[in-house]
């Protein structure tokens, strides 16, 4: 059991966003909301990588037009 716990807090603090998703309780979602993760996601992966200001600014757009959508 510990094995399993100390695994999946590993998984967790995982620097990639595909492996924080799949380290995530499975939660049923609309897709609407799961865009919106992923969107949240693409946004810290981008403003890690250093000068992308624009991409960051597209993607902050998309997440306005998700919420809107709702």
């Amino acid at each position: 059991m510990n094995a399993l716990l100390a695994k999946l807090a590993v998984s967790k603090n995982s620097a990639t966003p595909a492996a924080r998703i799949k380290a995530e309780k499975p939660v049923k979602s609309t897709p609407r909301q799961r865009g919106a993760k992923y969107l949240v996601l693409a946004r810290e992966s981008l403003a890690e990588d250093g000068n992308l200001a624009e991409p960051i600014e597209l993607i902050d757009q998309a997440s306005e037009a998700l919420e809107a959508a709702s």
